[in-house]
C-alpha cells in the first residue's frame, strides 16, 4: 500500500495550499424571466491594479472564475441582445463567493449597475469560517497589535489564561494558546500567503507575525476545510500580506503606551502602577514599480514594503510566597502545619503504617540544620508584605526590541501570467526577569533571548485556458533562536554546595539546580534553559483548477522539509523536589510537614538531571496530496465533495545520525534505533493509511436563506517536544535520578551529594528516567461535523445557527510508564522496571468529543458599520492535552473528564463604526471645515468578551502514595460554592476534599471545577483628520479592559496546602491576555 503511495505522491509532486489565500468568484446570468443565458462573457477586473480575466457561461448560465487574489473587483457582464450589468464584489481570502446577474434586454451600449452586499451569502461552500478585512484588521484595538488574537472572534475559539508553551517569542507577542472547536491549541494551523508559518520545536507557536498594517485579510476556518487544507484538526488561520496597486499609498504609524495612562493589577501592591513604555512604530508604502522605458510598469509590477519597530519596558507583576525570616533558621512556630522529626519514625497502625513524633516548639534544632539547605532557603528575600502566603511582591523590568521588515513584488506578466515574491526578515531580543532576584530566579520561564528569522515565498499562476489554471508556489523559513537562563555564565549550584551541575568555565552547564519546595516560590534556573534553536522548513506545492460544466474541479498536492537543530533538555541544571516526605506524619499526614523544614534537614524526596553530549539534529518529510469536487447540481444545490491524502514517513522525528534510543517494554532495555529491537529510525513504523474524506452540501433554499452541512476526518502529525523523544535517553544524554524512600531519613540521598555526573561520553540508562514510544503509534486523527442555516436578513444581516461537533481519536498521551505501584518501602521494588527511573511513554490512546450550538450575525460596511458577533453553548470532554501527570497508570478512564478548555459559554462581539456625522457621510455633509473638523471624521471600534471560567482539577498537597507520582484527593462532597458564595479568598469548598487513606489514589476526577469567567470590553475612539485631499492624520485612543474589571485567574487548587481554594492573580500581564485597563495612543499619517 505504502509503495503505491509514494508512487502517487512522487508522480504529482505539489501542494494544495493554492487557494489557501486566493479565492473564487461565481454565479448564474439570467435573463428578466429567470432563463440562464449562455455564452455571456464576463469580464473580472481589480480595481487595484487593473489585472483582468475574462470567463464565459456554460450551457447551465454559470461561471467560475479561476482563483484571484483577495481584493476588490469590477464585474461586467454583457451579450448581444442584453444591456451591460456592472457590479463590485470584494472577494475575502479562502471564501467562495457568489454573485449572480440578470441582463435586462437591450443594448449593449446601456449598462446597469448592480450592488453587491458587503456581507456576501457564500451559497457554495460548506465549511464555517471567520473573516476580518483589512479594515476591521487596522481598527479593531489590539493589545500589542497582533494579529493572532483575532483567532479568539471565531465562533467556537476558546482563550486558555495560560501562555503558549515553545518558544517565548509567542508570549511576547501577547499570544495565548487558543482551542478551536474543543480541539488543542497544537491541532491549529497557521499560513501566511499559503505557507506553512509553524515552528518546528513544539509545533504549536507562530513564527512570522505579520505587521497589522501589512495585512490584506484575516481568515479563521473552524470547521470542515476543503481538501486542500490539511496538517491539523483545529483552526485554520490563513493571513495574507498585502500587495502594491496603480496607486502609492502608505502610511506611517506610531502607537504609545505608559503605565502612566493605566490601571493597576488588582495584586499590585501599595505605590505606584509597575513601570511599562512601549512605541510601536513604523510605516508602509506600496504603487507600481516604475523604470525608465519601462512604460507598462504602472499596470505590470507593483511593490509593497512594511516596517515595525518596537521598544518596550515592562515591569512584571509577581506576588509569590517566601519563608518568613524565622523559618530560615529552623523556627515553623508561625506555621500552621506541624513538622515532625524524621528520627522518631516508628510502625503505627494508622495512616501510612508509620508514625513520628513533632519537633518541640514546631522548630528544628540548630545542630540539624544541614549547609547546604541553609544556604538554598538565604537565597530567598525577605518578606515584603503581611502575611504567610503571597508575601513577596516584586515588578521587575522586562525589556523588549523588534524590528521587522517586509517586502512583497506582485508581477503581472500577462493576462495569463502572474507572480509574486515577498521576503521578510524579523528580529526580536528580549528578557524575562525571574519573581525573586538573582540568582534565585523564581519562575520557570525567565530567560534571555534573540530571535531573528528570516522567511521567501514565490507563487506562480499560469491561465492555461479559462477552464485550466495552474499554481506553483514555493518557500522557506529559516529561524535561529538563542534562550539562555539568568544565571549563565556563574556556578551558583557550586556555590551553594550542589554537586555533580556545573562544570568549571562552561556557561552552558552554569547556573542553579531547579528547587522545588511546595508552597514556595521555586528556586533555580529552568532545566529547559539553555535552548539554541536553528529551524529551518522547505515548502514547495502546486495545484490545478479544472471547470468542467457544473463541476469545478481542483488537484494538487505538497511536499515539505522539516529541518530542526536543537541544544536542550529538561533537566539540564538538575531538579531537586523537597516533598514534604520527611516532616510529616505518616500516621495521621493532614495538616503536617513543610517542605522547607526538609530542605533544611537536606534530604530531597526526588531528584534528576540531563547531560548533553551536543547539539542533536531533526529531520521530518511530509507529503499531501488532494481532489476536490464543487458540484453545482442546480442553481439551488451545490454539493462539495473532496478526498485528501497524507503521509509523515518520518514521524514524529529522524535524527540525522540516528542519535536516538528507545526503552523498549518487552525486552525491558533501552535499545538504539535501527536495531533489531527498535529497527525504524523514527522509533515508528510508517503509517500510509491516512485518507481523509470531505463531504458537504449548500443548499440555497431562499433567494436569501442557505443550509449546509459537512464532515471531514483531519489527520493532526502533530510536532512531540524534542526532549519526550529518543535523542534525550542514554547513550546521547547522561541522566543521573534518585527517588529516597519516606521511611528512611538516614539511608535517604543528602542535597549535599548532588547529582553523580559520568564520566565520558557514554551514558548508562540504569537509574535513568527514560523516553518511551509505542512503535505502532497512529497518526492522531479529528472528525468534524456540522449543520447548520444561514439567513440573509434587511439591514444587511447575515445570521446563522449551526450545530457543530468534533471526535478527536489517537490522541498522544505522555503517562510514566513506570509508576511504583502505592505502598510502603523503597520505590524502585515497586516499580515495573525496577533498574529504571520513571519511564515517558508516548501513546495514541487520548480522545475528546465537543458539541456545540454556535449563533453568528455580521454585516460588513453598510451605513459605515461593520459587526460580527457570536455565542457558543458547547462542552468538551475528553483526557486532556498531551496529558503526562495521569494519577493512575493503568486507569486511563479515571483521567477522562472536562476538556481543558471546556469554557460552556461564550460571546463576543467586534465592530468598526465609522460615526454618520461628517463630511462625506450620512449626516452633516455640508458642514464647514471649522464644525466638520470637531464633529466629523469619528469612529468607534470595539471588542467585548463575555465567557465563562476554565476548568480546574483539584490535587492533594500531602501525597499518601509513597513515589507514585502525582495523588488527587477524595472528594466527599461536591466542591462547588453557590455564586453568591464564592471570592478570591474561598472559590470553593476545600473541605469537600480529603487526603486519601494510605497507598491509595484520590477519587477525585479532573477537571470538576470551574475557575472565574472573564468579562471584557476593549474600545478605540479615533477622529481622523482629511487635509490636501490625499492625506488624512488619524488620532486614535485605544482602551483594553475599559471598565477595569478584574479578571480573575483559576485559584490555587492545592488541598491541604497553604492558600487552597485562594485566587492570587489576575490576567496575564506578560502576554497581554485578560489584563487589568490599559490605554494605547495612536497617531497614523495615511495617503
Amino acid at each position: 500500500m505504502h509503495i503505491r503511495a509514494v508512487v502517487l505522491l512522487l508522480a504529482l509532486w505539489g501542494a494544495g495550499l493554492a487557494q489557501i489565500d486566493t479565492a473564487t468568484l461565481s454565479g448564474t446570468v439570467t435573463d428578466p424571466s429567470g432563463a440562464v443565458l449562455t455564452d455571456v462573457e464576463l469580464r473580472v477586473r481589480s480595481l487595484a491594479t487593473g489585472w483582468m480575466v475574462t470567463v464565459r457561461t456554460n450551457a447551465l448560465g454559470q461561471y467560475v472564475s479561476p482563483p484571484l487574489r483577495p481584493a476588490e473587483y469590477e464585474v461586467s457582464a454583457e451579450k448581444a441582445g442584453f444591456r451591460r450589468a456592472v457590479a463590485r464584489v470584494m472577494l475575502t481570502v479562502g471564501a467562495r463567493s457568489t454573485l449572480d446577474l440578470t441582463l435586462p434586454v437591450g443594448s449593449v451600449e446601456e449598462q446597469i449597475t448592480v450592488e453587491a452586499s458587503a456581507a456576501q451569502l457564500e451559497t457554495e461552500s460548506s465549511t464555517l469560517a471567520s473573516f476580518r478585512g483589512e479594515e476591521e484588521v487596522r481598527n479593531l484595538p489590539l493589545n500589542t497589535r497582533n494579529f493572532s488574537q483575532m483567532i479568539n472572534l471565531a465562533a467556537g475559539a476558546v482563550p486558555a489564561q495560560t501562555q503558549a508553551s515553545g518558544l517565548a517569542i509567542t508570549a511576547q507577542r501577547g499570544t495565548v494558546a487558543t482551542s478551536v472547536n474543543g480541539i488543542g491549541f497544537r491541532s491549529n494551523n497557521y499560513r501566511v500567503d499559503g505557507l506553512d508559518n509553524m515552528e518546528n520545536h513544539n509545533g504549536q507557536g507562530i513564527l512570522i507575525y505579520p505587521p497589522v498594517e501589512a495585512i490584506q485579510e484575516f481568515r479563521v476556518q473552524t470547521s470542515v476545510s476543503n481538501a486542500e487544507f490539511g496538517r491539523g484538526g483545529g483552526g485554520s488561520i490563513n493571513v495574507t500580506y498585502k500587495s502594491g496597486g496603480r496607486e502609492f499609498r502608505g502610511n506611517v504609524f506610531e502607537f504609545f503606551r505608559n503605565a502612566a495612562l493605566d490601571a493597576k493589577n488588582f495584586f499590585d501592591g501599595p505605590g505606584k502602577i509597575p513601570e511599562f513604555r512601549m512605541n510601536q512604530f513604523g510605516g508602509t508604502l506600496g504603487g507600481p514599480v516604475l523604470f525608465p522605458g519601462y512604460n507598462q510598469g504602472r499596470d505590470k509590477t507593483f511593490f509593497f514594503f512594511s516596517y515595525e519597530g518596537e521598544r518596550r519596558n515592562q515591569a512584571l507583576t509577581y506576588l509569590v510566597t517566601v519563608p518568613l525570616p524565622a523559618y530560615k533558621s529552623g523556627n515553623f512556630s508561625e506555621s500552621p502545619f506541624r513538622i515532625h522529626d524524621p528520627l522518631t519514625t516508628r510502625p503505627a497502625a494508622t495512616g501510612l503504617g508509620r508514625a513520628r513524633d513533632p519537633f518541640p516548639g514546631n522548630a528544628i534544632p540548630p545542630s540539624r540544620l544541614e549547609t547546604v539547605g541553609r544556604n538554598l532557603i538565604n537565597l530567598y528575600p525577605a518578606p515584603n508584605r503581611p502575611g504567610l502566603t503571597s508575601n513577596y511582591g516584586s515588578n521587575p523590568g522586562q525589556p523588549v526590541t523588534r524590528n521587522n521588515y517586509d517586502i512583497k513584488i506582485d508581477q503581472n506578466f500577462s493576462p495569463r501570467d502572474q507572480a509574486f515574491f515577498r521576503f521578510s526578515r524579523h528580529f526580536s531580543d528580549f528578557d524575562v526577569p525571574g519573581s525573586l532576584p538573582l540568582p534565585a530566579v523564581g519562575s520557570a520561564n525567565a530567560n534571555t533571548v534573540k530571535y531573528p528569522l528570516a522567511q521567501f515565498v514565490a507563487s506562480y499562476t499560469r491561465t492555461i485556458t479559462p477552464a485550466l489554471i495552474n499554481e506553483l508556489r514555493a518557500g522557506v523559513t529559516r529561524l535561529n533562536s538563542q534562550a539562555r537562563h539568568p544565571n549563565w555564565g556563574r556556578n551558583v549550584s557550586d556555590e551553594v554546595g550542589i554537586p555533580g551541575v556545573n562544570a568549571g568555565n562552561d556557561p552552558y552547564a552554569s547556573g542553579l539546580t531547579r528547587i522545588a519546595v511546595a508552597g514556595f516560590e521555586p528556586l533555580g534556573d529552568s532545566g529547559a534553559r539553555p535552548a539554541i534553536i536553528v529551524s529551518e522548513n522547505y515548502q514547495f506545492n502546486e495545484a490545478v483548477t479544472w471547470v468542467r460544466g457544473a463541476h469545478t474541479f481542483r488537484l494538487g498536492g505538497e511536499v515539505g522539509r522539516r529541518r530542526y537543530n536543537l541544544f536542550q533538555d529538561s533537566n539540564l541544571h538538575g531538579n531537586l523536589n523537597f516533598g514534604p516526605i520527611y516532616t510529616t506524619n505518616p500516621a495521621a499526614p493532614q495538616g503536617t510537614g513543610v517542605s522547607l523544614a526538609d530542605m533544611l534537614l537536606g534530604r530531597p524526596a526526588s531528584g534528576v538531571i540531563a547531560y548533553l553530549t551536543g547539539t542533536r539534529g531533526f529531520r521530518r518529510t511530509e507529503f499531501g496530496l488532494f481532489a476536490q469536487d464543487t458540484w453545482k447540481v442546480s442553481r439551488a444545490l451545490t454539493l462539495n465533495f473532496g478526498l485528501r491524502y497524507e503521509a509523515y514517513p518520518s514521524f514524529p522525528w529522524l535524527e540525522v545520525s540516528d542519535r536516538m534510543a528507545y526503552f523498549v517494554p518487552d525486552r525491558g532495555g533501552v535499545f538504539n534505533v535501527g536495531s533489531a529491537e527498535v529497527p525504524q529510525r523514527s522509533g515508528v513504523r510508517n503509517d500510509w493509511n491516512n485518507w481523509g474524506p470531505r463531504v458537504g452540501l449548500a443548499w440555497r433554499l431562499t433567494g436569501s436563506t442557505v443550509l449546509r452541512a459537512a464532515y471531514g476526518l483531519f489527520f493532526a502529525a502533530e510536532s512531540i517536544p524534542a526532549t519526550s523523544l529518543g535523542s534525550a535517553n542514554p547513550p546521547f544524554v547522561g541522566a543521573f535520578a534518585f527517588n529516597n524512600d519516606q521511611f528512611n531519613f538516614e539511608g535517604a540521598r543528602r542535597t549535599s551529594q548532588g547529582f553523580e555526573r559520568p564520566a565520558g561520553l557514554t551514558f548508562s540508562p540504569l537509574g535513568a528516567a527514560l523516553n518511551a514510544i509505542d512503535p505502532n503509534l497512529r497518526t492522531p486523527y479529528i472528525q468534524q461535523w456540522n449543520a447548520g442555516i444561514q439567513q440573509m436578513v434587511k439591514g444587511g444581516f447575515l445570521l446563522g445557527a449551526s450545530y457543530v461537533g468534533t471526535g478527536a481519536r489517537k490522541q498522544i498521551l505522555n503517562p510514566n510508564l513506570n509508576q511504583p505501584r502505592p505502598g510502603p518501602g523503597a520505590v524502585a521494588p515497586r516499580r515495573p522496571f525496577p533498574l529504571y527511573n520513571n519511564i515517558a511513554w508516548i501513546e495514541g490512546s487520548g480522545s475528546s468529543a465537543y458539541h456545540a450550538l454556535q449563533l453568528t450575525s455580521e454585516r460588513r460596511m453598510r451605513a459605515s458599520l461593520t459587526l460580527t458577533a457570536n455565542y457558543s453553548w458547547s462542552h468538551t470532554i475528553g483526557h486532556g492535552d498531551f496529558l503526562n501527570n495521569r494519577q493512575n497508570l493503568y486507569d486511563l478512564r479515571a483521567e477522562r473528564g472536562n476538556g481543558p478548555y471546556d469554557v460552556r459559554h461564550r460571546l463576543v462581539v467586534a465592530h468598526v463604526w465609522q460615526l454618520p456625522l461628517g463630511r462625506g457621510r450620512k449626516y452633516g455633509a455640508h458642514l464647514g471645515r471649522a464644525a466638520d473638523a470637531l464633529l466629523g471624521g469619528w469612529a468607534l471600534n470595539g471588542i467585548w468578551n463575555a465567557y465563562s471560567g476554565l476548568p480546574f482539577t483539584p490535587t492533594s498537597s500531602v501525597n499518601t502514595l509513597n513515589g507514585s507520582g502525582t495523588q488527587r484527593p477524595d472528594r466527599i462532597a461536591d466542591g462547588k460554592l453557590p455564586r453568591s458564595n464564592r471570592s478570591i479568598e474561598r472559590w470553593f469548598d476545600t473541605s469537600a476534599f480529603v487526603t486519601p487513606a494510605a497507598f491509595t489514589f484520590g477519587n477525585s476526577g479532573v477537571n470538576i471545577l470551574q475557575g472565574p469567567g472573564t468579562v471584557q470590553f476593549d474600545i478605540g475612539a479615533a477622529k481622523s483628520f482629511a487635509f490636501r485631499e490625499r492625506f488624512r492624520l488619524e488620532y486614535r485612543a485605544e482602551f483594553f479592559n475599559l471598565f477595569n474589571t478584574p479578571q480573575f485567574n483559576n485559584p490555587n487548587a492545592s488541598v491541604g496546602a497553604q492558600g487552597a481554594g485562594t485566587i492570587s492573580s489576575a490576567g496575564s500581564k506578560a502576554t497581554f491576555q485578560r489584563t487589568s485597563r490599559q490605554v494605547q495612543m495612536v497617531l497614523k499619517l495615511s495617503f
